[in-house]
């Protein structure tokens, strides 16, 4: 504890003396961290062909398996009822195609 204390003593005193320093820190990561957070699940989304549509439905954690399977199957009859479809997948690795 001692350690911590004799690093953490002086580490304070410099960040009262040069504040805007601190400051300026603090606002540089915190919009760094904006940035990122704006890339976080980028990277499991595919990149689409121009005409594509991908729509990712989203069920809460604590849903249990009727209820999911329910939102998934009204889900897919939704999707279904639109105009342009080709290929349909649910998550649950059932594919179908129309034409």
């Amino acid at each position: 504890m001692r350690f911590f204390k004799a690093l953490y003593t002086p580490l304070l005193a410099w960040a009262l003396r040069f504040k805007l320093v601190v400051v300026a820190a603090a606002v540089v990561l915190f919009g760094s961290s904006l940035f990122v957070f704006t890339r976080l699940g980028a990277e499991f989304i595919p990149q689409l062909d121009e005409g594509t549509m991908l729509l990712q439905f989203i069920r809460s954690s604590s849903a249990g398996l009727n209820a999911s399977t329910d939102l998934q199957r009204k889900s897919r009859s939704c999707c279904w009822r639109s105009s342009r479809k080709s290929n349909a997948c649910s998550d649950s690795s059932h594919c179908r195609n129309r034409r």
